[in-house]
């Protein structure tokens, strides 16, 4: 008698599993399709409906935040990929989608919290440039000072570019190690040294002597 209890148990959850993973390459199904025909919303549900089949799939909330930053839906996911990188704190992705989406939110101390780590995983000054804003942003000027200098010291800094805008609405690009010049000037010039900050300022423009926006900056320091 125990033997056929065990055996129809056995059965039961069989068929549940093979139900439950039909239904899962059903929405798997419908997820792809709604995405080839551009339909972000049932491609959502779809997700969903996955991560309440498998809800220890990670991949799926990667792909869920990913959807919703496509989509511009800052807060929904940051909170989606912050919740995949407590679950791994080795998610890159994850990482940088939370970070990028709180950064645009402007809930600045949260970015930070998700800057920090992808830096320390993947060591890219790009990011600990990202660190330094944030953090001059948040008027912790001595972190600020600290990670522009680590930027300015690496030899990446000077092949690294980023853009700025110009006067003529369109842009340019400097390099990291000016930029990261330009930022200690801001931090000076916030405070209120302008010597300090006309020092910074210059050292960019040695790097980068066509670096407009610091050029404007001396001009109105200088008035």
């Amino acid at each position: 008698m125990k033997n056929v209890f065990v055996l129809v148990l056995t059965i039961m959850v069989s068929t549940q599993l093979f139900a439950q993973d039909a239904e899962f390459k059903k929405q798997q199904e419908i997820y792809t399709r709604a995405l080839n025909y551009n339909d972000y919303f049932v491609a959502r549900n779809a997700l969903y409906n996955m991560i309440a089949l498998k809800p220890g799939n990670n991949g799926l909330l990667d792909s869920l935040s990913i959807l919703y930053f496509e989509q511009k839906q800052f807060i929904s996911a940051g909170i989606v990929a912050q919740e995949a990188a407590k679950a791994n704190p080795n998610n890159t992705l994850a990482l940088e989608i939370a970070a990028t989406s709180f950064e645009n939110i402007g809930l600045l101390g949260k970015a930070l919290e998700h800057y920090e780590p992808l830096y320390l995983k993947n060591n890219d000054i790009n990011i600990l440039y990202k660190i330094a804003f944030l953090q001059y942003n948040m008027k912790s000027y001595n972190d600020a000072v600290t990670s522009a200098d680590i930027v300015i010291n690496d030899s990446k800094s000077v092949e690294n570019k980023l853009v700025f805008a110009t006067k003529d609405q369109k842009s340019q690009q400097i390099s990291l190690k000016a930029a990261a010049y330009r930022l200690k000037g801001l931090i000076e010039y916030d405070q209120g040294n302008n010597s300090a900050a006309l020092g910074h300022f210059q050292k960019a423009l040695e790097i980068e002597p066509n670096f407009e926006v610091v050029q404007a900056t001396i001009e109105q320091i200088n008035k």
